[in-house]
Protein backbone atom coordinates (compact mmCIF):
# COMPACT_ATOMS: atom_id res chain seq x y z
CA UNK A 1 0.00 0.00 0.00
CA UNK A 2 0.71 3.58 -0.53
CA UNK A 3 1.25 6.57 1.92
CA UNK A 4 1.20 9.81 1.19
CA UNK A 5 1.53 12.77 3.28
CA UNK A 6 0.60 16.34 2.49
CA UNK A 7 1.88 19.33 4.31
CA UNK A 8 2.42 22.91 3.95
CA UNK A 9 5.46 23.04 1.94
CA UNK A 10 6.37 19.17 0.88
CA UNK A 11 5.38 16.15 0.09
CA UNK A 12 6.61 12.42 2.25
CA UNK A 13 6.06 8.91 0.22
CA UNK A 14 5.90 5.51 0.79
CA UNK A 15 5.33 1.95 0.34
CA UNK A 16 4.50 -0.05 2.54
CA UNK A 17 4.60 -4.21 2.46
CA UNK A 18 2.04 -6.90 3.84
CA UNK A 19 4.73 -7.15 6.91
CA UNK A 20 4.38 -3.89 7.61
CA UNK A 21 8.27 -3.32 6.68
CA UNK A 22 8.80 0.53 4.50
CA UNK A 23 9.93 -0.74 1.30
CA UNK A 24 10.89 2.80 -0.33
CA UNK A 25 10.27 6.30 0.74
CA UNK A 26 10.87 9.64 -0.64
CA UNK A 27 10.82 13.37 0.50
CA UNK A 28 9.79 16.41 -1.96
CA UNK A 29 9.87 19.89 -2.07
CA UNK A 30 6.25 21.12 -2.86
CA UNK A 31 3.92 23.85 -1.81
CA UNK A 32 0.17 23.18 -0.68
CA UNK A 33 -2.63 24.07 -3.11
CA UNK A 34 -6.40 23.51 -3.38
CA UNK A 35 -6.91 22.44 -6.63
CA UNK A 36 -7.22 19.79 -9.00
CA UNK A 37 -3.90 20.08 -10.59
CA UNK A 38 -2.01 19.77 -7.32
CA UNK A 39 -3.95 16.55 -6.49
CA UNK A 40 -3.11 15.15 -10.22
CA UNK A 41 0.45 15.87 -10.10
CA UNK A 42 0.35 14.20 -6.53
CA UNK A 43 -1.02 10.98 -8.55
CA UNK A 44 1.81 11.04 -11.28
CA UNK A 45 4.35 11.11 -8.86
CA UNK A 46 3.21 8.41 -6.50
CA UNK A 47 2.73 6.46 -10.16
CA UNK A 48 6.22 7.42 -10.61
CA UNK A 49 7.22 6.50 -7.31
CA UNK A 50 6.19 3.36 -7.22
CA UNK A 51 7.66 2.33 -10.72
CA UNK A 52 10.93 3.55 -9.37
CA UNK A 53 10.69 1.48 -6.85
CA UNK A 54 9.68 -1.86 -8.22
CA UNK A 55 6.65 -2.13 -7.36
CA UNK A 56 3.94 -4.21 -9.65
CA UNK A 57 0.64 -1.60 -10.01
CA UNK A 58 -1.57 -4.55 -9.82
CA UNK A 59 -0.33 -4.97 -5.91
CA UNK A 60 -1.24 -2.20 -4.47
CA UNK A 61 -4.28 -2.34 -2.83
CA UNK A 62 -4.79 1.17 -1.54
CA UNK A 63 -3.43 4.50 -1.18
CA UNK A 64 -3.49 6.70 2.52
CA UNK A 65 -3.37 10.20 1.80
CA UNK A 66 -2.06 12.06 5.80
CA UNK A 67 -3.27 15.92 6.02
CA UNK A 68 -2.62 19.05 8.25
CA UNK A 69 -6.59 18.98 8.88
CA UNK A 70 -9.85 17.63 10.22
CA UNK A 71 -11.40 15.34 7.44
CA UNK A 72 -14.86 15.44 7.17
CA UNK A 73 -17.06 11.98 7.40
CA UNK A 74 -18.01 12.32 4.22
CA UNK A 75 -14.34 12.59 3.02
CA UNK A 76 -15.21 15.19 0.61
CA UNK A 77 -13.49 17.97 2.02
CA UNK A 78 -11.41 18.84 4.98
CA UNK A 79 -10.70 21.94 7.41
CA UNK A 80 -6.97 22.99 7.86
CA UNK A 81 -5.57 26.55 9.09
CA UNK A 82 -2.16 25.16 8.77
CA UNK A 83 -2.13 24.30 5.08
CA UNK A 84 -4.21 27.39 3.30
CA UNK A 85 -6.23 28.98 6.23
CA UNK A 86 -9.13 28.40 4.66
CA UNK A 87 -11.74 26.41 6.69
CA UNK A 88 -12.97 24.29 4.12
CA UNK A 89 -10.42 22.39 1.44
CA UNK A 90 -12.18 20.27 -1.26
CA UNK A 91 -11.17 16.71 -1.42
CA UNK A 92 -10.55 16.13 -5.29
CA UNK A 93 -10.22 12.33 -6.37
CA UNK A 94 -7.17 11.14 -6.32
CA UNK A 95 -7.54 7.75 -8.47
CA UNK A 96 -10.29 5.15 -9.68
CA UNK A 97 -6.74 2.67 -10.06
CA UNK A 98 -7.90 1.19 -6.11
CA UNK A 99 -9.49 2.65 -3.28
CA UNK A 100 -8.08 5.67 -1.04
CA UNK A 101 -8.50 8.00 2.36
CA UNK A 102 -7.41 10.99 3.64
CA UNK A 103 -6.62 10.67 7.19
CA UNK A 104 -5.64 13.45 9.66
CA UNK A 105 -2.21 13.53 10.42
CA UNK A 106 -2.36 13.06 14.17
CA UNK A 107 -4.24 10.24 14.08
CA UNK A 108 -2.21 8.72 10.65
CA UNK A 109 0.91 8.73 12.90
CA UNK A 110 -1.14 7.20 15.94
CA UNK A 111 -2.20 4.37 13.63
CA UNK A 112 1.78 3.59 12.71
CA UNK A 113 2.37 3.16 16.15
CA UNK A 114 -0.58 1.16 17.08
CA UNK A 115 0.44 -1.00 14.08
CA UNK A 116 4.28 -1.13 15.08
CA UNK A 117 3.63 -1.83 18.52
CA UNK A 118 0.50 -4.08 19.33
CA UNK A 119 1.31 -5.17 22.98
CA UNK A 120 0.85 -1.16 24.02
CA UNK A 121 -3.28 -1.47 23.91
CA UNK A 122 -3.99 2.17 26.13
CA UNK A 123 -2.22 4.98 25.94
CA UNK A 124 -1.69 8.94 23.98
CA UNK A 125 -0.10 9.67 21.12
CA UNK A 126 1.24 13.16 21.02
CA UNK A 127 3.21 14.05 18.01
CA UNK A 128 5.63 17.19 18.03
CA UNK A 129 6.33 17.87 14.53
CA UNK A 130 5.30 21.47 11.94
CA UNK A 131 2.15 20.75 13.74
CA UNK A 132 1.28 19.62 17.13
CA UNK A 133 -1.58 16.81 17.95
CA UNK A 134 -1.82 13.44 18.11
CA UNK A 135 -4.51 10.49 19.13
CA UNK A 136 -5.80 8.35 22.25
CA UNK A 137 -5.93 4.78 21.94
CA UNK A 138 -8.27 2.58 23.96
CA UNK A 139 -8.27 -0.88 23.72
CA UNK A 140 -5.99 -0.91 20.68
CA UNK A 141 -8.08 1.41 19.10
CA UNK A 142 -7.92 5.23 18.30
CA UNK A 143 -10.77 7.02 20.02
CA UNK A 144 -12.06 9.84 18.15
CA UNK A 145 -14.68 12.03 20.10
CA UNK A 146 -18.17 12.71 19.11
CA UNK A 147 -17.12 15.48 16.40
CA UNK A 148 -14.12 13.24 15.01
CA UNK A 149 -10.93 15.80 16.86
CA UNK A 150 -10.17 14.05 19.63
CA UNK A 151 -6.31 14.68 20.35
CA UNK A 152 -5.88 18.06 19.22
CA UNK A 153 -3.23 18.53 21.66
CA UNK A 154 -1.47 21.15 20.08
CA UNK A 155 -4.27 23.36 20.60
CA UNK A 156 -4.76 22.37 24.66
CA UNK A 157 -4.08 26.00 26.22
CA UNK A 158 -0.82 25.79 28.30
CA UNK A 159 -0.01 29.27 28.98
CA UNK A 160 -3.20 31.66 29.14
CA UNK A 161 -1.56 34.82 29.92
CA UNK A 162 0.88 34.75 26.93
CA UNK A 163 0.45 36.55 23.87
CA UNK A 164 1.97 33.96 21.72
CA UNK A 165 -0.38 33.20 18.97
CA UNK A 166 -1.58 29.64 17.25
CA UNK A 167 -1.66 29.49 13.60
CA UNK A 168 -5.78 29.32 14.86
CA UNK A 169 -5.97 32.40 16.06
CA UNK A 170 -5.73 31.47 19.95
CA UNK A 171 -3.05 32.27 22.45
CA UNK A 172 -1.34 30.60 24.38
CA UNK A 173 -1.24 26.79 23.06
CA UNK A 174 0.94 24.58 22.92
CA UNK A 175 1.93 24.84 19.57
CA UNK A 176 3.00 27.82 20.14
CA UNK A 177 6.06 26.36 22.17
CA UNK A 178 5.85 22.91 20.92
CA UNK A 179 6.39 22.32 16.91
CA UNK A 180 9.64 22.10 14.87
CA UNK A 181 9.36 25.97 13.81
CA UNK A 182 9.78 26.95 17.34
CA UNK A 183 13.28 25.27 16.80
CA UNK A 184 13.96 26.35 13.40
CA UNK A 185 13.52 29.99 14.49
CA UNK A 186 16.20 29.31 17.22
CA UNK A 187 18.65 27.97 14.78
CA UNK A 188 17.46 29.09 11.88
CA UNK A 189 18.01 26.11 10.06
CA UNK A 190 15.83 22.65 9.77
CA UNK A 191 15.29 21.86 13.07
CA UNK A 192 17.30 18.32 13.16
CA UNK A 193 20.32 21.14 13.33
CA UNK A 194 19.03 22.42 16.46
CA UNK A 195 20.12 19.32 18.11
CA UNK A 196 23.39 19.19 16.46
CA UNK A 197 23.38 22.68 18.03
CA UNK A 198 22.58 21.53 21.38
CA UNK A 199 24.62 19.05 21.92
CA UNK A 200 27.60 20.96 20.94
CA UNK A 201 27.03 23.13 23.52
CA UNK A 202 25.02 26.17 22.23
CA UNK A 203 24.11 28.44 24.90
CA UNK A 204 21.33 29.86 22.88
CA UNK A 205 19.89 26.31 21.99
CA UNK A 206 20.31 25.14 25.68
CA UNK A 207 18.04 27.57 27.01
CA UNK A 208 15.52 27.51 24.52
CA UNK A 209 15.12 23.36 25.64
CA UNK A 210 14.89 24.36 28.99
CA UNK A 211 11.66 25.85 28.52
CA UNK A 212 11.34 23.62 25.56
CA UNK A 213 11.07 20.83 28.15
CA UNK A 214 9.56 22.74 31.07
CA UNK A 215 6.49 23.02 28.45
CA UNK A 216 6.83 19.70 26.69
CA UNK A 217 6.40 18.38 30.67
CA UNK A 218 3.08 20.45 31.43
CA UNK A 219 1.63 19.02 28.70
CA UNK A 220 2.70 15.73 28.72
CA UNK A 221 1.43 16.26 32.86
CA UNK A 222 -2.03 17.53 31.98
CA UNK A 223 -2.35 14.10 29.48
CA UNK A 224 -2.04 11.74 31.73
CA UNK A 225 -3.82 13.43 34.49
CA UNK A 226 -6.60 13.04 32.07
CA UNK A 227 -5.88 9.72 30.73
CA UNK A 228 -3.70 8.48 33.26
CA UNK A 229 -1.93 6.20 30.27
CA UNK A 230 1.43 6.61 28.88
CA UNK A 231 2.32 9.21 26.46
CA UNK A 232 4.48 7.91 23.19
CA UNK A 233 5.88 11.20 21.82
CA UNK A 234 6.38 11.08 18.07
CA UNK A 235 6.20 13.42 14.83
CA UNK A 236 9.42 14.63 12.87
CA UNK A 237 10.82 15.82 17.18
CA UNK A 238 9.66 12.58 19.14
CA UNK A 239 13.05 10.36 18.07
CA UNK A 240 15.25 13.26 18.80
CA UNK A 241 14.33 13.41 22.08
CA UNK A 242 15.06 9.88 23.56
CA UNK A 243 18.45 11.20 25.22
CA UNK A 244 16.67 13.66 26.89
CA UNK A 245 13.72 11.31 28.82
CA UNK A 246 15.45 11.42 32.28
CA UNK A 247 15.45 14.95 31.78
CA UNK A 248 11.64 15.36 31.40
CA UNK A 249 10.86 12.49 33.69
CA UNK A 250 12.50 14.82 36.38
CA UNK A 251 9.98 17.85 35.74
CA UNK A 252 7.47 16.02 35.30
CA UNK A 253 7.91 14.61 39.04
CA UNK A 254 8.11 18.16 40.08
CA UNK A 255 4.82 19.07 39.01
CA UNK A 256 3.36 15.68 40.24
CA UNK A 257 1.91 17.93 43.56
CA UNK A 258 -0.68 15.11 44.34
CA UNK A 259 2.31 12.49 44.54
CA UNK A 260 0.94 10.07 42.57
CA UNK A 261 4.03 8.57 41.92
CA UNK A 262 2.25 7.30 38.37
CA UNK A 263 3.51 4.00 36.80
CA UNK A 264 2.93 5.43 33.40
CA UNK A 265 5.78 5.88 31.39
CA UNK A 266 6.93 8.54 28.63
CA UNK A 267 8.08 6.61 25.39
CA UNK A 268 9.35 7.47 21.76
CA UNK A 269 7.71 6.45 18.70
CA UNK A 270 9.30 4.40 16.40
CA UNK A 271 8.46 6.37 13.55
CA UNK A 272 10.81 9.71 12.17
CA UNK A 273 9.46 11.30 8.83
CA UNK A 274 7.78 8.56 7.74
CA UNK A 275 5.20 7.86 10.79
CA UNK A 276 2.19 9.54 9.41
CA UNK A 277 2.87 8.28 5.69
CA UNK A 278 3.24 4.93 7.06
CA UNK A 279 0.14 4.77 8.91
CA UNK A 280 -2.05 5.94 6.52
CA UNK A 281 -0.37 3.00 4.15
CA UNK A 282 -0.77 0.52 7.23
CA UNK A 283 -4.84 1.30 6.83
CA UNK A 284 -5.25 -0.30 3.89
CA UNK A 285 -2.73 -3.23 4.78
CA UNK A 286 -4.87 -4.03 7.77
CA UNK A 287 -7.71 -3.92 6.24
CA UNK A 288 -6.47 -6.67 3.13
CA UNK A 289 -5.63 -8.78 5.84
CA UNK A 290 -8.90 -8.50 7.53
CA UNK A 291 -10.45 -9.63 4.33
CA UNK A 292 -8.57 -12.61 3.76
CA UNK A 293 -9.63 -14.31 7.14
Amino acid sequence: ACGIEISQSHQIYVIVNICGEIVASERISKPFSDDREYINDVEKYREDFARRSGVDPQTVVGAGISVQGLINADQTSFSSHMLDNQRKIMIYPLTDKFPYIYLNDGTASCMSECYANQEERDFVYLMLSRTVGGAIVENGDIWQGVDSFAGEFGHMCIHPGDDKVCYCGGKGHAWCYLSSDRLEEICDRPYWNFFTQLEAGDPECRKFFDRFLDDLALLVYNVRMMHNSDVVLGGYLGTHLRPYLPDLEKRLQKLDHLYLESKTKVLIGQYDLEAAGVGAARYFIEQFIVSLS
